[in-house]
């Protein structure tokens, strides 16, 4: 994935493995932290949002 211009493959393996870890958290629950809305989800709607991060991986339960 490039990011800033140009490829940083650090990224890549980092970004994947926390947007798995968000998706078996959001696959389980509806919200990431308690069983309510949090500045967390908030903060992670709006991360995804950018096309970059949504269009890294397919994951159904982030998107809901």
């Amino acid at each position: 994935m490039q990011w800033a211009k140009r490829d940083i493959p650090e990224i890549d393996g980092w970004l994947d493995i926390r947007l798995g870890q968000m998706e078996t958290i959001l696959a389980e629950r509806e919200w990431l932290v308690g069983d309510r809305l949090t500045l967390a989800d908030l903060v992670i709607a709006d991360v995804l949002r950018v096309n970059l991060v949504r269009a890294y991986g397919h994951r159904p339960a982030s998107e809901a």
